[in-house]
């Protein structure tokens, strides 16, 4: 007699497996429509005790979706950046991914920037690294919660059907319950 294969243990397993294929298909959208190419690359899908989720790992992510207020330093404080990202030394292991892990310009590293900003503008040529004390607000751009709010559905239900003949496909073979000539004739659609 042969065992039975389709436990609930198994609908959880099938449940994982859809939800996370979804889950995939929607960090591929998710790359398509976040503007920081950084951002995009690094979209991670997450498991966690509720299914899966999204997840991006830098802390500055926040204040792209959700946007910020206008910044000033105190005095004698600066705000850095450069217009490339091969430019900044700061980025030489990668983005931080915390606050803790951020890098700042040493004074002579400071200086020396300043002076290759000297240079190029004899040249006529923009500056490598621009300096301020004062930033404007940034407005919020949703990508999660307006960008993917209507893939969701149509992810999961495309791709139950095929997932879930596989699974059963799967778990017959392991019983035992399958060869290679009867999976041709299965059809469970």
């Amino acid at each position: 007699m042969a065992r039975n294969v389709f436990t609930r243990a198994a609908g959880k397993t099938v449940r994982n497996e859809i939800e996370f294929a979804a889950a995939l298909r929607l960090r591929i959208r998710a790359r398509d429509i976040i503007p920081s190419q950084t951002l995009a690359e690094s979209v991670q899908v997450v498991r966690y005790s509720q299914g899966h989720k999204l997840s991006i790992p830098f802390y500055w992510a926040i204040y792209v979706h959700d946007g910020r207020g206008a910044i000033t330093m105190p005095a004698g404080r600066f705000m850095v950046f450069f217009r490339e990202q091969r430019d900044d030394p700061r980025l030489d292991g990668g983005h931080p991914q915390t606050k803790a892990g951020r890098k700042h310009l040493s004074p002579a590293e400071f200086q020396d920037y300043l002076e290759l900003n000297r240079k190029a503008r004899a040249f006529g040529l923009p500056p490598i690294m621009l300096v301020k004390r004062t930033v404007g607000r940034v407005k919020p751009n949703r990508f999660f919660s307006t960008g993917l709010r209507h893939v969701a559905v149509p992810s999961i239900s495309a791709e139950a059907p095929d997932l879930f003949s596989n699974y059963v496909l799967t778990q017959l073979g392991k019983a035992g319950l399958l060869n290679v000539k009867d999976e041709a004739v299965v059809d469970l659609g």
